[in-house]
């Protein structure tokens, strides 16, 4: 009996691991994790917006009442918003990363679209683009150069997170041409774009109601008050937009590079679609309507503390970089070359088990031998990517 029960542990370990070659260790399943491989060639193939979107349909949604505490930083309309958001986004963290291509190429057509009408919108209401840049100046002196230092950190934000992700994506590429060249020009063309476009509708707001209104859904609210069923429309449209925008980059920022990392940590039992999920149920749990630096809020804290928060990612870069190369010093990591190797399109199904399971052949396993076939036969591919190397 105390057999049977120390067996049904290990049973239920084999149903949750991944699938792999047997004989392997933790650290050679993080070099054969299906997720985590060279990708052959056939392979490469928020919640305040949705609360917007449900205002500009149903005019009584303001209407709802609050069952939530004001300690919680958010209300009944917002949190739902937010549930709804995070709802819809978990069919897109199912899909293999290199089909997910697809939710960005809508993206890529429909956002913009939607930005520029959003851009001409806040001009025509403002009665033309010379009110808005012919503006006085408010700030001066210091004011003015922790401004500036403030908009070059925020310009940062913006595209950080995604280039230190840049390579859970570039790894599906060709070749690294391919790479370079696109983000080459759409990361300084597109985010300059985006900027001229943000800045000049949220100056528009000062000439049309009398006050600045940084963020655009707020803006957008404004555009509800007294507007037509035609206006309400394109409040929703715009609003569709700006989801769509974030959940792209909730993606591209959080689901593929949690689960990357995660199935790194555990090759036996994760693989990137588990990872996203699992970052995606850890996004819920931990409240994420309340602001966590402190002085961001209004709270007292000290100059000091200001400052490094205005440095924020200069501060960051410099601190993770002496961090990471001090303990790489101390403590040299394992099996690394002193030289870059890039691994070429000929490794293909590698097998890193050495083990002596009774009629497990490592070369049959690792796909050697069909390899050898494919080129005598004349396919410079080799082998023929399997169905089941697709299932994540």
């Amino acid at each position: 009996m105390e057999q049977v029960r120390s067996l049904k542990p290990r049973t239920w370990a084999r149903k949750l691991a991944v699938e792999s070659e047997p004989g392997l260790t933790n650290a050679q399943l993080m070099l054969t994790n299906h997720d985590l491989k060279p990708v052959e060639p056939e392979r490469r193939q928020w919640g305040e917006c949705v609360t917007l979107m449900l205002r500009s349909i149903w005019t009584k949604y303001e209407d709802v009442p609050n069952g939530l505490p004001t300690s919680s930083g958010t209300n009944t309309r917002e949190f739902l918003g937010f549930f709804l958001f995070w709802l819809f986004s978990l069919p897109a963290i199912w899909f293999p990363v290199h089909k997910i291509r697809h939710l960005f190429t809508v993206k890529a057509y429909f956002v913009p679209t939607a930005g520029i009408a959003f851009f001409i919108w806040a001009i025509v209401r403002a009665h033309g683009i010379g009110p808005i840049v012919h503006q006085p100046a408010k700030a001066h002196g210091t004011d003015l150069a922790w401004g500036m230092v403030k908009g070059i950190m925020s310009s940062i934000a913006n595209f950080a997170t995604l280039i230190v992700n840049d390579p859970d994506f570039a790894r599906f590429a060709r070749k690294p041409r391919d790479a370079l060249w696109s983000q080459l020009f759409t990361i300084p063309i597109g985010f300059a774009v985006t900027s001229f476009i943000g800045i000049i509708v949220s100056s528009s707001s000062q000439v049309i109601y009398g006050e600045t209104i940084w963020n655009p859904l707020d803006l957008l609210t404004n555009f509800l008050q007294g507007a037509s069923s035609g206006e309400r429309f394109g409040v929703f449209i715009i609003s569709f937009a700006f989801a769509l925008a974030q959940l792209g980059t909730n993606i591209a920022a959080n689901s593929v590079s949690a689960g990357t990392d995660m199935t790194a940590l555990l090759p036996r039992y994760l693989n990137i679609r588990r990872g996203g999920y699992i970052c995606a149920a850890v996004g819920l749990a931990m409240c994420p309507c309340i602001v966590g630096f402190v002085g961001a809020i209004g709270k007292p804290v000290p100059i000091g503390a200001t400052y490094i928060y205005n440095l924020n990612f200069f501060c960051g870069f410099i601190v993770s970089f002496s961090v990471y190369w001090l303990l790489c010093w101390i403590s040299p990591i394992p099996a690394t070359s002193d030289r870059w190797m890039e691994v070429g399109d000929e490794i293909r199904n590698v097998s890193v088990a050495y083990g002596n399971e009774e009629g497990y052949d490592a070369e049959s396993a690792s796909g050697s031998d069909q390899y050898d076939k494919g080129m005598e036969a004349g396919d410079i591919d080799g082998p023929k990517h399997s169905k089941a190397n697709e299932n994540f």
